[in-house]
């Protein structure tokens, strides 16, 4: 596991000094979220994403959608989901571009210097720099950026207006991730259409979330609550 053990006084100098530095060539992503519970979040994403941008570390293989640095995708799981209106295969559409983002991002994550760790941890208030607690941050911050973008009434307008423009521009400069440009390496399941459309009761992500349900009615019947 890698793990930054940074001292407090060299955990300062590096923000300060790479702060300046990465600052030099500012990243400015067309999003502006409305609601407070990401207020952090979005502030923390602005950093990835300017880190990200000046290291050309980008990851190649997905394309990147103005207006939404949390989602991406393959241009097939772009297309694929323009196809559907139904809200229940909307919403898988959108678990599959943040998951594809995630799994991109952790590689993005990998391939920073140090300083840039040290300037992501001290946003996200994490004292001991480990690579487990800021994919944490991480994947926490991408919920509820996608959650809180999602209460806006032009949210899916202002996608489907994007995702043209994602498709037409293409590849973005940077590195290759993954060895499978179709799946990221099992990220993407391979028939995309069939995995969007299909009942949320046969859906992995539904059926997770259907079992924890019943699992805590259970226990409340049972007059046992959660520990």
């Amino acid at each position: 596991m890698r793990l930054k053990s940074l001292s407090p006084f060299v955990f300062v100098l590096l923000f300060f000094v790479s702060g300046c530095a990465a600052n030099k060539t500012p990243y400015r992503p067309d999003f502006n979220f409305k609601h407070t519970k990401a207020e952090r979040c979005d502030e923390f994403w602005l950093s990835i994403e300017r880190l990200v941008k000046n290291s050309g570390a980008r990851c190649t293989e997905l394309l990147q959608i103005d207006g939404f640095p949390y989602l991406r995708g393959t241009p097939d799981l772009l297309k694929a989901g323009m196809q559907f209106h139904e809200r229940k295969a909307i919403a898988r559409w959108l678990e599959l571009m943040r998951s594809a983002d995630m799994q991109a991002r952790y590689r993005e994550l990998a391939a920073l210097a140090d300083s840039d760790w040290a300037i992501l941890c001290s946003e996200a208030g994490i004292a001991n720099c480990e690579e487990g607690r800021l994919k944490a941050y991480m994947a926490r911050c991408s919920a509820l950026l996608l959650g809180d973008e999602r209460l806006n009434q032009d949210f899916n307008s202002r996608l489907a207006e994007a995702i043209p423009v994602a498709i037409e521009r293409g590849y973005p400069s940077g590195k290759a991730c993954f060895s499978d440009r179709q799946t990221l390496d099992g990220t993407l399941p391979p028939d995309l259409l069939k995995a969007i459309s299909r009942p949320a009761s046969s859906y992995k992500g539904g059926a997770v979330l259907e079992q924890r349900v019943n699992r805590m009615k259970a226990m409340s019947i049972r007059g046992a609550g959660p520990k």
